[in-house]
């Protein structure tokens, strides 16, 4: 199960942790893998839990995914023409 958090300005951090660990627990009951992401609520995890954090500086907040880098059209078109030869 992959959620993104709801709108977290709107809803109290307690709610969403009080959410967040019913649903922890419902779900480990059925062994049902859940992942969510959250700019602003920070879950507190145990030892079976996992926590990915971007590493990209973005403009409100570190990213998973860098900026698009431009790649020479040579070296692209080249690769490409290798790629269906």
């Amino acid at each position: 199960m992959i959620l993104d958090t709801p709108k977290q300005h709107e809803i109290h951090n307690d709610d969403l942790d009080r959410y967040f660990q019913g649903l922890k627990r419902a779900l480990c009951k059925n062994n049902i893998q859940v992942i969510f992401s959250s700019t602003e609520y920070h879950y507190k995890g145990d030892a079976n839990d996992n926590e990915w954090t971007p590493k990209f500086e973005g403009k409100e907040q570190k990213m998973f995914l860098a900026k698009p880098q431009v790649i020479a059209f040579h070296y692209f078109s080249t690769f490409i023409s290798k790629l269906f030869s």
